[in-house]
């Protein structure tokens, strides 16, 4: 519902300021945080609005799962993609 948001307010803007001086894969990863954080400010919002509290448990559990989910992709899922793509070419250029 809200992804072309937090993509064109989020992740775009982090990812454009940051590319044109650190790794591209770096700044898709701060990208996807930037993203999430401007979920959880959004998030944030709300409860502000409605109950006129803040407690920044909202901001502080998506930050904590962005950075959970880029460990993830670094350690298990990019080498099990790798591996797959090696096995592929392998089998692919050794048919011929």
């Amino acid at each position: 519902m809200f992804s072309e948001i937090f993509k064109e307010l989020g992740y775009l803007p982090v990812r454009n300021f940051l590319s044109s001086f650190v790794p591209r894969k770096f700044a898709n990863m701060m990208g996807v945080l930037g993203a999430l954080c401007f979920s959880s400010l959004f998030h944030e919002y709300l409860i502000i609005g409605q109950f006129n509290i803040w407690t920044g448990e909202h901001f502080f559990f998506f930050m904590i799962h962005g950075v959970i989910m880029i460990l993830w992709e670094a350690a298990f899922i990019e080498p099990m993609i790798r591996k797959r793509e090696n096995f592929l070419l392998r089998s692919y250029f050794s048919s011929q």
